[in-house]
């Protein structure tokens, strides 16, 4: 009887793809500015990553789109996705999935489509590790990336545990959307990575949305973030 040869078994294609992205799509210049009184930083704007990866994602036969978005939160003029992206390789049906977060601010109708745009974003400078530069980190703005561990190193609960959950005659009055802006604001600011706060916040109250804050609560936030920005002002 002959021996019958075990066949191989087919790799999934969609790993090696996207190592070929990796490899072709490299460095990426930032190409977007923002300036104001407070703030100036250089950003890889979402048009640009598109159009340069785009190329590649159809030369490797790879379509990615969302399949699930969940709303995290949606206070005041600010709104929180998380969602999750699926690359696929055509050829095999092979596919990973990439999960991200995304956050907008607007004040009109547009929170939701920036939420989406900065996810998308995310998904794909993750996924292909897009490089920006040395400085990288979009927090930090232009003139402070030497003084960046100021805000990364830096814990903004430190200290006595009592001194945020068992304050005698704390006031017990949920923080308002007015107070919620102006976090989202002084977060903006002091340049924090914002997603890397609101964790901190929820993990540090024992809450689920940033909302559910008392007034007492969201004051100590302030000062944490107050002695951020001054540091920053005066180039600490």
């Amino acid at each position: 009887m002959a021996e019958t040869k075990k066949q191989p078994i087919p790799q999934p294609k969609v790993h090696q793809k996207i190592l070929n992205i990796m490899s072709d799509v490299k460095y990426m210049q930032k190409d977007g500015k923002v300036q104001s009184q407070k703030m100036s930083y250089n950003y890889l704007s979402a048009e640009k990553i598109i159009e340069n990866v785009r190329v590649e994602i159809i030369k490797q036969k790879l379509i990615i789109y969302p399949c699930l978005c969940l709303t995290d939160n949606t206070d005041g003029n600010q709104k929180d996705i998380t969602i999750t992206y699926r690359i696929l390789a055509v050829e095999d049906g092979s596919f990973i999935d990439v999960q991200v977060t995304g956050g907008g601010h607007d004040s009109m109708d547009k929170k939701s489509y920036k939420a989406m745009t900065g996810a998308f974003k995310y998904a794909l400078r993750q996924t292909f590790m897009i490089e920006t530069g040395k400085d990288d980190p979009d927090k930090t703005p232009s003139g402070k990336t030497s003084h960046s561990k100021t805000t990364e190193e830096k814990d903004p609960f430190a200290g006595d545990e009592n001194d945020y959950t068992d304050d005698i005659g704390k006031d017990q009055r949920l923080c308002t959307d007015k107070q919620l802006k102006r976090l989202y604001a002084m977060m903006k600011e002091a340049a924090v990575e914002i997603d890397e706060w609101d964790k901190k916040i929820k993990s540090k109250f024992k809450i689920e949305h940033k909302k559910e804050m008392t007034m007492t609560e969201i004051d100590k936030v302030f000062d944490s973030l107050e002695e951020i920005i001054k540091k920053n002002s005066q180039g600490e």
